[in-house]
């Protein structure tokens, strides 16, 4: 990977992300032993290096160290498959041009009795309709952040999120799910990949959803300008078998309003044309009750006109729309080429540099009321380093018994940062708890409101520095195979949920038959 200025290419941004994933899910080491990533990093040189090219080829020669290997390479095929389609959206591009340049065309005859009405020619109001489109348009890309496509995930509502879904559909990307479905994969491998293609694939959506909205507003631009050279078309197409006069009628316009409007609509194309726009009496003269009072052949003939508005159809849609056309197309081959995902690859580097120098952020678990099997304590380290990705350490503190929550709070060694001195991480606390137990507001809605009073000095940003796990699979297990099963979760579920939220702000998500809720905002509940 050479060096430069440029983002990384997507191949090796899907690589190393990809591979990064499998890692997180691996905790145990199955499809890639933490002596390979010691011993990857060590030869791709990870360091807190200066520079985005120098951080990125990094990233890229450890990648290469670890995919020698079959098992983790065939592990990152499975999570990224799909990943490297591309989305062909000209399909939809042809289509919305057919069908617009098909409505354009028989939109209406340009005027009954063969007279033209200067003020109610279709292209007016698309000419007026186009000019507002530029504006939003150009608002947005002035919004910092804003320029380009956005890549928050996000699919828009409306035609624009329908056509969206479609081209990702025809892609063979699933929105609700993600990726294809996995195929053979190395024995003991199955679960990491499940888990790695999970979290991949959260990330990767956003790249392939940006990539199909610039579809999306490439088919409406088309559509733009086939509507317009339709409504020309059809102008000239009728104007060939039959003679048109032009004139104007209006209720509210009298005839220098009637010039002002026209003037500026066509007056950039009669300054190309070197015609005059009529004005005072001319238009006047023009207004169709004066028309019919001249013989057939002294009247305006609308040719001029036909001209005018083609010629302003094309300065004010075509021009326009063609130069939208061109920008999109730069940008989504540069999404194809060069995928924004800078922040991403920016927390793996980060991550790795932390993990190679011992810098993670410890983690503590305090058990409640429950003494956990040594293997599902192995499970929720793998589902914490997978909430908090920057994890150091993680260390089992002894169990906190029901009815002496009062004392082990009080007796919790558990330091926040202070308000004086450089900042530094806050190390962070999981409480676990099972979900067969009932929740009781005054006893466990007080430990988690203890220990939230005791975090709210430590959370600097939306990660938080504590989290509530419930173990759920003890709860599964008892009502495994029952009709009532489902429904006694969600009842036990709410409970918790109305418990918990009730003494911290917290954000919620399901991992691994353990519920989790975790801190976020810096404030006190």
């Amino acid at each position: 990977m050479a060096l430069g200025t440029d983002p990384m290419r997507t191949e090796s941004a899907i690589k190393v992300l990809a591979l990064h994933e499998v890692e997180e899910a691996d905790v145990h080491g199955v499809v890639v032993s933490l002596d390979d990533r010691r011993e990857a990093s060590m030869a791709g040189r990870v360091e807190a290096a200066e520079g985005r090219a120098a951080r990125d080829e990094a990233l890229g020669r450890r990648a290469d160290h670890l995919l020698r290997g079959t098992r983790a390479a065939a592990c990152v095929q499975e999570v990224v498959a799909g990943a490297e389609r591309p989305l062909h959206g000209w399909w939809l591009v042809a289509g919305v041009t057919v069908v617009a340049g098909l409505l354009g065309f028989l939109t209406h005859q340009l005027g009954a009795g063969k007279v033209v009405n200067l003020l109610s020619i279709p292209l007016l109001g698309l000419v007026l309709w186009n000019a507002v489109v530029y504006l939003v348009w150009l608002v947005v890309e002035l919004v910092p952040g804003r320029a380009g496509a956005s890549t928050d995930g996000r699919v828009p509502g409306g035609l624009g999120g329908w056509l969206n879904r479609l081209l990702l559909r025809g892609a063979g990307v699933r929105v609700d799910q993600g990726s294809l479905p996995a195929g053979s994969l190395p024995q003991g491998a199955a679960a990491v990949v499940a888990v790695a293609r999970r979290a991949f694939w959260e990330k990767w959506l956003r790249v392939m959803r940006a990539q199909a909205g610039l579809w999306v507003e490439l088919a409406f631009h088309a559509g733009a300008v086939a509507l317009a050279a339709g409504l020309v078309a059809g102008m000239y197409a009728r104007g060939l078998s039959a003679e048109y006069k032009a004139a104007w009628e209006s209720t509210f316009l009298r005839a220098p309003a009637v010039s002002s409007v026209l003037r500026t609509a066509l007056g950039p194309a009669a300054l190309v044309l070197g015609r005059d726009i009529p004005a005072g009496e001319a238009m006047q003269r023009l207004n169709i009750h004066d028309q019919e009072k001249l013989p057939p052949a002294e009247r305006e003939s609308a040719a001029g006109w036909i001209h005018l508005y083609a010629l302003t159809a094309l300065l004010f849609i075509g021009l326009p729309r063609l130069g939208l056309i061109a920008l999109m197309l730069r940008r989504e081959r540069r999404i194809r080429s060069h995928a924004p995902v800078e922040p991403a690859l920016a927390a793996v580097h980060a991550s790795l540099v932390r993990q190679a120098g011992g810098q993670g952020i410890a983690v503590s678990i305090l058990p409640f009321a429950a003494d956990p099997e040594a293997s599902r304590l192995s499970d929720l380290r793998g589902v914490v380093r997978r909430i908090w990705p920057d994890t150091g350490a993680i260390d089992i503190r002894p169990m906190l018994a029901y009815g002496e929550e009062d004392d082990g709070v009080d007796a919790l060694a558990w330091p926040v940062p202070t308000k004086s001195g450089p900042p530094r991480p806050s190390p962070r606390l999981v409480l676990l708890m099972s979900l067969s137990a009932t929740p009781e507001r005054e006893v466990h809605g007080e430990l988690v409101r203890a220990l939230d009073a005791r975090a709210a000095g430590a959370a600097r940003d939306d990660l938080g520095v504590m989290a509530v796990a419930l173990d759920a699979r003890a709860f599964r297990r008892q009502f495994d195979g029952l009709p009532e099963a489902d429904r006694r979760l969600r009842e036990r579920r709410a409970a918790w949920d109305r418990t918990i939220e009730g003494a911290m702000h917290a954000a919620f998500s399901e991992d691994s038959d353990f519920f989790i809720w975790r801190r976020v905002g810096g404030g006190h509940s």
